[in-house]
């Protein structure tokens, strides 16, 4: 019986994320051949590739796009096909009953889907999409809250400005459920300033104008309407307001 796509992603998920049972007994004990890591890196990153193309010729027939660009080109069917196999692979990779370590650089499961947008398979909007709708992305999992917004970082330079639009909304509203130092009885601690430093990073890339992400009024816009909600989001980027906005005039608007 053939396997379902969500199977076969589950299915390449497990490869990566399974140990020797002997290798991880003496895994500190281990020199590991620098030539063999490569090649099963290269083998890793071949199958997530032929993985991804797959979903691609299979709905398109061969003929549509790769999915760089996310407008068209290519076939709904095609695109819908990929974002689902990242879907798939983003929901296998953060299941808590992997247990998974996500890392915010080097990690294999993260660098599969950069590698991804790098090769021009797939379109940064759709791995960002796939990162940041996930389910697993919130407070509590701070390793992969860390991990996916340093990704999104690195790669939202290839989203359309309608992208980073809903980039910027998402990254609001996930700050603002994050607990805040005016909170009664909240602590910063360094887990909460990690979270924070991460989608700071985010933001003041989009905000910056010499980027050139996003007009400035959808900016404008978009922060003001977190003033009914005690200005948390001004609270937690004062200086992304100060320093990256209008010279001042948001700042005046907030205050």
């Amino acid at each position: 019986m053939a396997k379902t796509l969500e199977e076969k992603i589950a299915g390449f998920v497990d490869e990566i994320l399974r140990v020797d049972p002997l290798e991880g007994a003496f895994n500190l004990h281990i020199v590991h051949d620098q030539e063999v890591l490569e090649a099963k890196l290269a083998e890793r990153s071949n199958k997530w590739i032929a993985l991804l193309q797959e979903c691609s010729n299979a709905s398109a027939g061969g003929a549509g796009s790769n999915g760089n660009d996310p407008g068209g080109g290519g076939g709904a069917s095609s695109q819908n096909q990929i974002e689902q196999a990242l879907k798939y692979f983003v929901a296998s990779a953060t299941s808590p009953a992997r247990q998974h370590k996500f890392q915010r650089r080097n990690d294999r499961l993260i660098d599969l889907l950069e590698e991804s947008v790098a090769k021009r398979v797939v379109g940064a909007r759709q791995v960002c999409d796939a990162i940041l709708n996930s389910d697993q992305l919130k407070p509590e999992r701070v390793d992969f809250w860390v991990a996916a917004f340093s990704l999104v970082r690195r790669i939202v330079g290839g989203v359309d400005y309608k992208g980073v639009r809903e980039i910027m909304k998402i990254c609001v509203d996930k700050v603002i459920a994050l607990p805040s130092a005016h909170d009664p009885g909240c602590a910063i601690d360094f887990v909460l300033e990690s979270q924070l430093s991460v989608v700071h990073n985010l933001l003041a890339y989009i905000f910056n104008r010499n980027a050139a992400l996003l007009p400035g009024y959808f900016i404008v816009n978009e922060i003001l309407k977190v003033k009914p909600l005690q200005n948390r989001l001004y609270l937690h980027f004062k200086s992304i307001v100060r320093d990256y906005f209008l010279h001042g005039t948001l700042s005046i608007a907030l205050s």
